[in-house]
C-alpha cells in the first residue's frame, strides 16, 4: 500500500481590523513564515477588486483609502495568494466590515479643578477612534480640544492669619493645587528657603516654622505657594 503523508500548510497571517468606519482608511499587514517570500496579496470588493502591488521580500503591508470605498459596499476581503516550496498552491483570506456609521460613546463633561484637568461633552468612535463635539458624528475634533485645563489654585484654608510679633508660632496654609504639582513658597514675592516651613501632601500644606514667624517684622505679609498651575497667596 501507498502511505501519504499530510503536511501542514505555512501559517500566514494578515493583520487588520474587523471593522472600519466608512471615513477611516483601512490598514493591513501581512506575516510571512520564514522561506515563504512568493506570495501576492489583493483586496477585492463584491463588484470590483483591485490588486495591493507590494514587495513580499519580508512581509506584505499597504493601506487602502476610505476614498476607494464603492457606496454600495458594505465589506472589504483581503486575499493571500502562496504557493509552497513543493508547488501547492493556497490562499488566505480576511474580511473587514465596512460601517456606514461610527460607533459612538458620549464622554460626559467634566469640570477641572486646582489638582485636575477636565473634559468638555464629547463623542467618541470606538471603531475608528475619531473624536467629535456633537452626537451626530459630524464635527470632527482632536483629543486635545476636549481637555480643559486645570484652574488656577488658591488657598483655601489659613487665610488672614495673625500673630504678635516675636511670638513663636507655626503658621498653615493650604493651597487646592495638587502636592505633586508643588514648586516653591514665596514670602513678599521672594522665594522662602525650604528650611523656614514644611510642606506636605493635602491638597498642599505649607507651614511656616515657628522660630522664622518669630523673626517676621511687624506688618502684613504676603505667601505664596507656587505650583505647576500657578500661585496661591493669601495675606
Amino acid at each position: 500500500e501507498k502511505e501519504e503523508t499530510r503536511k501542514d500548510l505555512p501559517v500566514i497571517t494578515i493583520n487588520a481590523p474587523d471593522t472600519v468606519c466608512r471615513t477611516q482608511d483601512t490598514v493591513v499587514s501581512v506575516t510571512l513564515p520564514e522561506g515563504l517570500t512568493n506570495a501576492t496579496l489583493y483586496h477585492e470588493f463584491s463588484h470590483s477588486g483591485s490588486e495591493i502591488d507590494l514587495d513580499a521580500s519580508d512581509g506584505l503591508n499597504g493601506k487602502v483609502s476610505h476614498e476607494s470605498y464603492p457606496g454600495e459596499e458594505n465589506g472589504l476581503k483581503f486575499v493571500v495568494y502562496a504557493k509552497t516550496s513543493d508547488g501547492f498552491e493556497f490562499t488566505v483570506t480576511k474580511t473587514v466590515e465596512i460601517l456606514d456609521n461610527h460607533i459612538l460613546e458620549h464622554i460626559s463633561a467634566k469640570d477641572a479643578t486646582a489638582s485636575k484637568e477636565g473634559n468638555i461633552e464629547y463623542w467618541h468612535c470606538t471603531v475608528c477612534d475619531t473624536y467629535f463635539s456633537d452626537k451626530d458624528g459630524e464635527n470632527e475634533i482632536e483629543l486635545k480640544d476636549t481637555v480643559v485645563s486645570r484652574k488656577a489654585p488658591e488657598i483655601i484654608e489659613g487665610k488672614g492669619q495673625s500673630v504678635n510679633q516675636g511670638e513663636k508660632k507655626a503658621l498653615s496654609f493650604t493651597s487646592n493645587a495638587s502636592y505633586d504639582d508643588f514648586k516653591y513658597v514665596k514670602l513678599d514675592g521672594n522665594e522662602l528657603d525650604p528650611k523656614n516651613y514644611t510642606v506636605k501632601e493635602g491638597s498642599t500644606i505649607v507651614t511656616l516654622n515657628k522660630d522664622f514667624v518669630s523673626t517676621l517684622k511687624t506688618g502684613k505679609h504676603t505667601i505664596g505657594i507656587v505650583s505647576e498651575t500657578g500661585e496661591a497667596s493669601t495675606e
